[in-house]
């Protein structure tokens, strides 16, 4: 069960980061969650977050003593990780981050225990290859629609991470949405943010859009986008193509290059209003037969979303940067 033979360790203590949370859980080695709390992303600034982590961590641990017995944490991270070093280098997220956070040295000294980071998309991929849709195909595509967009991309049951473990974050894909708005990147118009400020920002051609009125009391999100197309709104339906087509055409591309055995999508806005069915019917359209035929899977991850960023974070711990002899490293 636990991380070394003879411990007795039954489990990792886990921190997902991602999206405009911190979740943070014990996780069994088998991939199940056995508690998890939740917490606010503090994003004012660095030193915000890192004092309200500790915060989070230590009223995590209060409530989980006694309870679990763990020797290590892994944890999930959005933005650019390098996860040797344990270095948070990047993210757009926090206000003011300029210079690269010894993550790991920090959560290691507020924990106590051994610590192994990587980026969040990474995180999820891997529990997927672990525990969900890897387990059926060693050659897999996971796609995350959220807050933002990024993929992971699994060869022969292995992690694609790059050069600089920094693949996969494909909002950047390029797009052409016509007119005054031009080219620009998938993630500012078909990620969850990107969604509600381009909505916004159409308010003055679309007077009289439901979505206007939503905004003003404070119901605009995706969800909403995408329900109020379903009614013919002109301003979400127009949103709506833009975003199955701008998503659809990046999903053709991307299995073009890695002629995948299974897509699985995943991330909070994967299950969006008839999303899914629409890149479905468009990948069946528009990707090469010889793709087409190699692809056995299209569909959601096995996991749940609200828990796949924790059971990888775990995960991590006895996969991802070797496994500290028992009972540990010391700190």
């Amino acid at each position: 069960m636990g991380g070394t033979a003879g411990c007795g360790v039954q489990a990792a203590m886990a921190i997902d980061i991602r999206e405009d949370r911190v979740k943070m859980g014990i996780v069994s080695r088998e991939g199940n969650v056995l508690f998890s709390r939740r917490y606010p992303w503090e994003t004012s600034s660095v030193a915000g977050f890192l004092d309200a982590l500790v915060l989070d961590i230590e009223d995590f641990q209060r409530q989980a003593e006694g309870r679990w017995e763990y020797d290590r944490v892994g944890v999930s991270m959005g933005g650019w990780i390098d996860r040797e070093a344990g270095m948070w280098l990047y993210t757009a997220k926090v206000h003011g981050f300029a210079d690269p956070v010894p993550l790991r040295y920090l959560i290691e000294r507020a924990t106590g225990h051994p610590t192994f980071i990587d980026n969040d998309i990474h995180v999820s991929t891997l529990a997927e290859n672990r525990f969900g849709i890897g387990q059926i195909y060693p050659n897999f595509t996971y796609y995350h629609i959220g807050r933002g967009i990024a993929v992971g991309v699994v060869s022969e049951g292995n992690l694609i991470r790059g050069a600089a473990n920094y693949a996969g974050e494909y909002g950047g894909y390029l797009y052409d949405l016509g007119g005054q708005d031009g080219v620009c990147r998938l993630e500012e118009f078909a990620s969850g943010r990107g969604m509600v400020r381009w909505a916004r920002s159409l308010f003055e051609q679309y007077p009289h859009s439901v979505l206007r009125q939503a905004d003003r009391v404070g119901a605009l999100s995706p969800t909403k986008i995408f329900e109020c197309a379903a009614e013919n709104d002109s301003l979400a339906t127009y949103i709506v193509h833009h975003v199955q087509r701008g998503i659809g055409l990046s999903v053709v591309n991307l299995l073009s290059f890695t002629n995948s055995e299974a897509i699985a999508f995943g991330g909070e806005l994967a299950g969006l209003h008839g999303l899914l069915p629409v890149l479905t019917d468009f990948i069946e359209e528009h990707c090469a037969a010889p793709t087409r035929r190699s692809l056995n899977y299209i569909g959601s991850g096995r996991l749940d979303v609200h828990e796949e960023g924790m059971i990888g974070a775990a995960w991590l711990t006895w996969e991802g940067g070797g496994v500290p002899p028992c009972p540990g490293r010391t700190l």
